[in-house]
């Protein structure tokens, strides 16, 4: 029940006014604004206080030294939670600087708020910024963290802000760190034991530069980091933005500029939610690095979550290097990750390879729905490719599940004179094991655009598939997906709902578990919308029902509307089993109506067989949508043998004839004149399997009049005989 409130600490006069508080580098010393360390009962309080205005340096040395702005040892502590506390200042630059010493071995140098120990702590609406590091040794490292944790318990972080909202460069670590690797991080939680519970919402990171120019690997600039954790976290509603770095390192999903970083391990379900990333950029002038927007590695949990996250704008200087907008994997832990409702936003006049985004799959499940993926901008020079949805398999010998439906993956991006390859699609491995992808729209509109390619192995053009039919066959997958631009608002904007899309058509799978959409809206039931919005605009045509009957060899289709809304009318196709939708009929739509409506088609004359049925209903400015009939319609064989009386009749020239075999027959088919001459022979004793046959007879050689024919069918040594007359009229 400790209360530290209202104090001023720096500068050399009252309110931390006057010159800095000056310590100079004669020496080097560890330095702490305000330290607590308290009991666990009632909650001790750190509200109000101002520390500003600080010129710390530090001799050169091997050990390691570190400046503090608060520090919780242990205890229940309340920080900031009715006053805000300030550490530095929210505007301008330098209010604390800081130089370390030159020793390399210093992990951990400038802190603003330090959590350990093992109770509840509190830590809100706090101002971390316009601090400046640097090292006497320009090759050496000094890092800063604006909060870090390293405890038990339960905590919660929201509502701070790290560095400035409007100065550029607000946190700076200024060494160039060309021999130890510098880190740079908003919050870092590293490690930890015992169980946990950390919240950290509706902070914002903004303005903090890394000056690094090394290749050292661990060289990180993030702004949220959660490393090698237990327990339970959830990381929602924070923004995240305008962070840079010059690092040169990179590794197979790891960046040395990352907006949010959760690696977890444990059982608790690690959750990353409606956060906000944009304005990352590596300026690194070689190739060799990369700049990630979140990567998420989830814990053994059946609930890890990933969803509702917004990235737009990373970008790296150089071609040759990686821009990863999300990058979800696992390793041999497993767990189950669901990655939904997310919207990433990347291209612009980068040189980069874009990755928008890349599962990579060990143990475990990786279900990937909802998801909406855009890459734009002009490729002006180079060779790069880019990739709206990258899958790499993590080891074949591990049975990691993935499902991919219901995403808008679209690649815009296009090429100058450069001669790079833009993809929708890539699935860098052929075995099919355990993924189920569908229901997914894959669009490309610029040059170089490739909708898909799916081996393993070394890129080969060869290998590049263009089309939708050529990927469902390459694939034996996505039997549902579509090749349709989704029409977004303001494609290439940087708000979210510039990525809702206007074409109504492009109906998702349900059965997913995700009931809402990025912005919280409900959606539909019935026929949701692929990607990350749901589109609230009505359906063109509300289908109540859709049905079939059958009768005997003829299918009759029934389906009743609720409203239509600009209906032209509808294309009915059909398929069989092992067969391509082709069309049948085309029925006239209500045009517009609020009132129910009905209609019917009539299938006659169906071999036997297994056949799907689906309605095109097309509007009068040509968008459609396509409705399914639920299961499979089966013609199976007749009861009796059977012969139909022509149609038509009369006729001129042509009639066709069926008759029906209920068991594999022996069949002749024979045409006779009025007078009993034989004029024709369709069939002359040949075996048939069992089932229904339709024959066409062409009386354009003949004279007008009647006509009979005689249907003969022998079957396991008995014969059946039917005749039955038709007219032809000329």
């Amino acid at each position: 029940n400790f209360t530290i409130s209202n104090n001023y600490i720096g500068g050399s006069s009252a309110i931390c006014g006057g010159t800095p508080w000056t310590k100079t580098n004669a020496k080097y010393n560890n330095f702490t604004c305000i330290k607590l360390y308290v009991g666990s009962g009632t909650a001790s309080n750190i509200q109000g206080n101002t520390i500003k205005n600080f010129s710390h340096s530090d001799a050169s040395n091997a050990a390691s030294t570190y400046w503090q702005g608060i520090y919780i040892q242990a205890g229940t502590v309340n920080i900031g939670t009715t006053t805000a506390n300030t550490i530095g200042a929210s505007t301008g630059t330098g209010s604390i600087t800081y130089t370390s010493g030159s020793g390399s071995a210093s992990a951990i140098d400038f802190l603003g708020i330090r959590l350990e120990g093992n109770s509840i702590i509190d830590v809100q609406n706090n101002v971390i910024g316009s601090i400046t590091t640097d090292n006497l040794a320009s090759t050496n490292r000094t890092n800063f963290t604006g909060i870090y944790i390293l405890r038990s318990g339960t905590i919660n972080i929201s509502g701070n802000t790290i560095g400035s909202t409007t100065t550029a460069n607000s946190i700076y670590a200024n060494s160039l760190s060309t021999s130890s690797a510098q880190t740079l991080y908003g919050i870092n939680n590293y490690s930890g034991s015992g169980s946990t519970i950390r919240t950290i919402s509706g902070n914002t990171i903004s303005n903090m530069t890394n000056a690094n120019t090394g290749t050292l690997a661990n060289s990180y600039t993030c702004g949220m980091r959660f490393s090698r954790t237990i327990g339970t976290k959830t990381v929602t509603n924070n923004t995240i933005r305008d962070l840079s770095t010059a690092c040169g390192w990179n590794s197979a999903y790891y960046s040395p500029l990352t907006g949010i970083s959760m690696e977890a391990y444990g059982t608790e379900a690690q959750t990353v939610t409606g956060n906000t990333i944009y304005n990352l950029t590596n300026n690194y002038s070689s190739t060799g690095t990369s700049v990630c927007g979140i990567l998420f590695k989830g814990s053994t949990s059946p609930s890890n979550t990933l969803s509702g996250n917004f990235i737009y704008n990373l970008s790296c200087l150089t071609a040759g290097n990686d821009i990863r907008g999300l990058i979800l994997y696992s390793s041999s832990e497993g767990g189950t990750t669901t990655c939904a409702n997310n919207i990433l936003s990347l291209g612009g006049v980068t040189p980069a390879n874009i990755y928008g985004l890349y599962e990579h799959s060990g143990l475990g499940t990786h279900k990937l729905y909802f998801n909406t993926v855009y890459i734009g901008g002009t490729l002006s020079s180079g060779s790069t490719n880019s990739y709206s949805f990258y899958s790499a398999v993590y080891s074949a010998t591990l049975p990691n599940t993935r499902n991919f439906r219901n995403n808008i993956f679209i690649n815009a991006r296009s090429n100058g004179v450069a001669t790079g390859k833009h993809f929708a699609v890539y699935l860098a491995y052929t075995v099919n094991t355990n993924l189920t992808i569908n229901y997914n729209d894959y669009f490309t509109s610029g040059t170089g655009g490739m909708l898909g390619y799916h081996t393993t192995g070394t890129y080969n053009s060869a290998n590049d598939i263009s089309t939708l039919v050529a990927w469902k066959t390459a694939t034996g997958q996505d039997a549902n997906s579509m090749n349709t631009n989704p029409l977004f608002t303001g494609a290439g904007g940087t708000t979210a709902s510039d990525y809702k899309t206007t074409d109504r058509t492009i109906i998702a799978q349900t059965g997913t578990g995700i009931t809402t959409d990025y912005a919280g809206i409900t959606r539909s039931i019935s026929y949701p919308t692929m990607g990350a919005y749901e589109n609230d605009n009505p359906l063109p045509v509300s289908l109540s029902s859709f049905t079939s009957a059958l009768n005997g060899r003829d299918v009759k289709l029934s389906w009743i509307t609720s409203s239509e809304q600009n209906n032209s009318g509808f294309n009915i196709e059909r398929k069989s089993i092992t067969g391509d939708f082709a069309k049948i009929g085309f029925v006239n739509g209500k045009g517009t109506v609020n009132t129910p409506s009905s209609y019917s088609f009539e299938d006659k004359n169906l071999q036997t067989g297994k056949y799907q049925y689906r309605l095109k209903q097309i509007d009068n400015n040509g968008n459609f949508e396509f409705h399914n009939l639920n299961g499979t319609v089966e013609v199976g064989i007749p009861n009796k043998f059977d012969l139909s009386q022509n149609y038509p009749n009369p006729f001129n020239p042509t009639t066709k004839i069926n008759f029906d075999l209920p068991a594999d027959s022996k069949v002749t088919l024979v045409i006779y004149d009025v007078t009993g001459r034989q004029v024709s022979k369709l069939l002359n004793n040949e075996l048939r399997t069992a089932g229904y046959y339709t024959m066409d007879f062409n009386g354009s050689s003949f004279a007008s009049g009647i006509y009979f024919y005689r249907f003969i069918a022998e079957s396991a040594g008995r014969q059946t005989v039917i005749s039955k007359r038709m007219t032809l009229i000329k």
